[in-house]
């Protein structure tokens, strides 16, 4: 998986990646689903714990607050609940719905009304995130409530934050249907995702980033904004579209495209090396995508075919996707950025030497997917990591004949020019497409 600082190694095609998981089809309706359920519970969503104050009833309507555990649990079924102690039994859970009420009250207390629609209504439409009507006011709407008093008002504004927010996310999420965990990684997860246009078939997969720290928020909002651009403002149809985003203090939220067809690392394992005329069917696409994001100011740094995903088969070429957009970063004319994160073994020499960041970057990854893609493995693996970290800050590539044989001089030129280990001579991503090699067969 991608460290945040610093580089991954990248053993033979790529550097590993977060653990991938296989959700079967005809798991959906044993114990395992409801597992599989669990964990995208889990991954994707956050339950918060507090000791606190809370308002209990006392025989002839007295009322006391009394110290508990309150526990808040954020996702598609989020709840609320408490016990007299961390590891007592659970005296009350409420569920939150997208019209439970958060309101302030003096003294650092907060009052949470679990408004829900009363037995045997429909919930048309969700009311305004800070309704004000009184209680009462709707006799179809059934109220419990919690009073809780906090130390501090900061901690009483923190937890009125959480609890917004979980009826926030529920109001936004309804609107998917989860399915099984694709990938997770250290800081992210992707689960399938769909809508009840889709019928049960996912169309989408849904990424969730930890958004907690600075550095993390930074990047999650960094993440969404870019691919935001290249897919709301310009599409293309080589990059992978994101069709909605949610982001919260500590969890972000992306629904992309779901391609099904499985990643270009994978083809590679299980084929090889590729047929020329194909690759080069294959490499028109990929250099199109990069090209796009150039054209947009934005490189990619990360192009490598663990992300370069196949729409719905690698049968069919033309259907390649970039993906990943995590390491991403746009150049602005005049302000020097560096590289936070790379991966050894596809990242340019300058990168992984002192983070300097430039379209040429992207087109040195480029010319060692296309390596890659025309004999099979990478222009770096080699046994050790120190020995591919050594090789991959020399730029020095080679072609073994028992490989290349069958690789026309051109195709080996033009990856020649890309992974240049001067950043200056190598050419843009517009002259990559116009070279003379795609225009032969």
């Amino acid at each position: 998986m991608r460290r945040e600082s610093g580089c991954d190694y990248a053993p033979y095609l790529y550097g590993g990646a977060g653990h991938r998981l296989t959700i079967l089809e005809e798991d959906f309706e044993t114990e395992d689903h409801v597992q599989s359920q669990k964990q995208v519970q889990k991954k994707l969503f956050q339950q918060h714990s507090v000791r606190v104050l809370k308002q209990v009833p006392l025989p002839d309507w007295m009322k006391i607050f009394v110290p508990r555990i309150v526990r808040l649990q954020t996702g598609t079924v989020p709840y609320m609940e408490y016990a007299r102690c961390e590891k007592g039994e659970v005296r009350q859970r409420l569920m939150i719905s997208v019209w439970t009420r958060v309101d302030r009250l003096p003294k650092n207390k907060l009052s949470i009304d679990f408004r829900r629609l009363a037995d045997g209504e429909q919930e048309h439409s969700a009311p305004a995130r800070h309704s004000t009507a009184p209680e009462g006011s709707n006799d179809k709407v059934a109220h419990e409530k919690w009073i809780l008093k906090f130390e501090t008002k900061n901690e009483r504004d923190a937890w009125a934050k959480l609890v917004q927010d979980a009826v926030d996310l529920l109001g936004w999420i309804t609107k998917f249907t989860l399915g099984g965990v694709v990938m997770e990684s250290e800081n992210s997860s992707i689960v399938e995702c769909s809508t009840w246009m889709d019928r049960g078939r996912p169309s989408y997969v849904m990424k969730s980033m930890e958004a907690a720290s600075t550095k993390q928020s930074h990047a999650a909002r960094n993440e969404i904004e870019i691919q935001r651009m290249l897919t709301n403002y310009s599409s293309h149809p080589n990059i992978v579209a994101l069709y909605d985003s949610f982001r919260q203090k500590d969890k972000a939220y992306l629904v992309m495209e779901n391609c099904a067809g499985g990643d270009l690392f994978d083809f590679i394992s299980q084929n090889g090396g590729m047929d020329e005329h194909d690759a080069k069917t294959l490499f028109r696409h990929i250099a199109g995508a990069v090209s796009h994001c150039h054209e947009h100011g934005v490189v990619h740094l990360d192009i490598k075919p663990e992300n370069l995903f196949f729409k719905v088969s690698s049968l069919q070429l033309e259907t390649v996707k970039l993906g990943d957009f995590g390491s991403s970063l746009q150049l602005d004319q005049g302000n020097v950025k560096k590289a936070l994160s790379c991966t050894v073994g596809y990242a340019a020499p300058e990168v992984l030497q002192n983070g300097k960041i430039t379209f040429a970057a992207d087109v040195f990854g480029a010319g060692a997917v296309l390596y890659t893609i025309l004999c099979g493995y990478s222009p770096f693996s080699a046994p050790s990591e120190d020995e591919m970290l050594e090789r991959s800050l020399s730029g020095e590539i080679f072609f073994d004949e028992q490989e290349w044989w069958r690789i026309t001089k051109e195709a080996q030129q033009l990856v020649k020019q890309m992974m240049h280990p001067d950043a200056s001579k190598r050419p843009s991503m517009d002259e990559v497409l116009e070279n003379p090699w795609f225009q032969k067969w």
